[in-house]
């Protein structure tokens, strides 16, 4: 091993070589933290899923397969989309949160194929405590403090598709209250009837409303998806505003999703590998 893929406070992520193939490995810094993403990961058994090759116990190491990501070009937007609602609702079903859906979560090879990664933030709904994830990609709920479910990762998913539709990556946030004032921007401020749960949080007892922010509706967030995505399908329009409802009690679930997908089949025919449509650039 000697190539570092990524970093963080809880893990080192290093390309190396396991049984003649190149592989990734993800070295905790804690026995604890790698108990606790082994046992996620132990639950869990998708073909759009990363399965690990390996577990060293002695090291607190999990070694996986390493594959060459690619960015999607935006007309692959949509096959990714369908792919990733499909396991999601297949990692709710078990009562497990992702918590930190991200582009840079999710491998797309050549052929157009994902896998989601990283369950270092993952819990089981049973467990839900504290805000954790990547914060620009954060749901409201998680940012406001608020009881958050499996309909966090709905949201961050929901900007995920975007940025890849849009083909424009989101800067990094600074802090939460950048975020949250971009939502209320972009998304409209709630009516205390339309989501009480804010305005008993302690940020949204401390937060008065922003001057010239829109209200929060549909129709609001609809402006927000045309204006990044103008050429978007009208059924993905409607999709993606349901999955974009600041309340989480009124947003659509993972399933809700997979079902409309299906219905309407709304994932995009998949192009011939390597063609200028199917891949950008390797990332």
């Amino acid at each position: 091993m000697n190539k570092i893929l990524s970093q963080t406070p809880h893990s080192t992520v290093k390309k190396g070589i396991y049984q003649s193939k190149e592989a990734v490995y993800k070295i905790f810094n804690s026995t604890d933290d790698y108990k606790c993403e082994s046992n996620i990961i132990k639950q869990l058994s998708h073909p759009k899923i990363l399965s690990p090759l390996a577990y060293i116990d002695c090291e607190s190491t999990i070694v996986y397969e390493y594959i060459e990501s690619i960015t999607p070009a935006p007309q692959l937007a949509e096959r990714v989309l369908a792919q990733l609602i499909e396991t999601l609702s297949y990692i709710h079903s078990r009562g497990i949160i992702h918590r930190d859906v991200k582009p840079s979560n999710i491998l797309i090879d050549r052929h157009g194929s994902v896998k989601l990664i990283d369950f270092g933030s993952a819990t089981f709904v049973t467990n839900v405590q504290e805000y954790s994830g990547t914060i620009h990609y954060s749901s409201p709920e998680m940012l406001f403090n608020c009881p958050y479910s499996c309909k966090t990762d709905v949201w961050s998913l929901a900007l995920v598709y975007i940025e890849f539709k849009a083909a424009k990556q989101t800067p990094p946030a600074v802090s939460k209250m950048e975020v949250i004032s971009h939502i209320f921007k972009e998304f409209g401020y709630p009516e205390k009837n339309d989501w009480p749960q804010y305005f008993n949080s302690s940020i949204g007892q401390r937060l008065s409303r922003p001057h010239d922010v829109p209200d929060a509706c549909d129709q609001t967030t609809k402006k927000f998806i045309l204006r990044m995505c103008p050429e978007i399908d009208t059924k993905l329009l409607t999709l993606l505003t349901m999955m974009l409802r600041l309340n989480p009690d009124k947003r659509i679930s993972s399933l809700e999703c997979k079902n409309i997908i299906k219905a309407h089949d709304l994932s995009a025919p998949l192009p011939d590998a390597g063609s200028p449509e199917a891949v950008r650039e390797p990332r």
